[in-house]
């Protein structure tokens, strides 16, 4: 079976879903959510724990229609982490939304999906969800 890991946000990923559902059905994968958790939070353990618990919810509100696998909330670098899961459990495909930040926002808070990108040796689907208003597979 193919599997696509899908490393959510919980303020953008909701507008990803149907996408994902869409090419987890024609590609006949299993979906693997994964979570980074800033690891300077000092609430640590707490919010791993909310964090998981808002991850089911997001599996069974969103992708009840395709094989999830719940990986985990990891703290760290979401790009290191997103990679070193993606390499270590054999994943065909990263999706991964973007926030579309440009100038000193994107110096800031980061390009997650850049360095993705830049470092897979899969194929990654990185979309932009304030722009993006509907999924190519429509």
């Amino acid at each position: 079976m193919k599997k696509i890991l899908f490393p959510v946000l919980q303020d953008i990923s909701s507008r990803l879903a149907p996408t994902v559902v869409k090419l987890a059905k024609a590609l006949e994968a299993e979906v693997h959510l994964l979570h980074i958790a800033p690891p300077t939070d000092s609430f640590l353990e707490s919010r791993m724990r909310s964090d998981r618990e808002w991850m089911t919810r997001f599996a069974e509100n969103h992708l009840k229609e395709v094989s999830v696998h719940l990986a985990d909330v990891i703290p760290g670098d979401p790009a290191k982490e997103i990679m070193k899961y993606s390499e270590e459990h054999g994943m065909n495909l990263i999706v991964m939304a973007t926030h579309g930040r440009k100038g000193i926002d994107r110096f800031y808070f980061g390009h997650v999906a850049e360095n993705v990108v830049a470092q897979a040796s899969i194929p990654v689907l990185s979309i932009n969800v304030g722009k993006c208003k509907t999924s190519f597979l429509d």
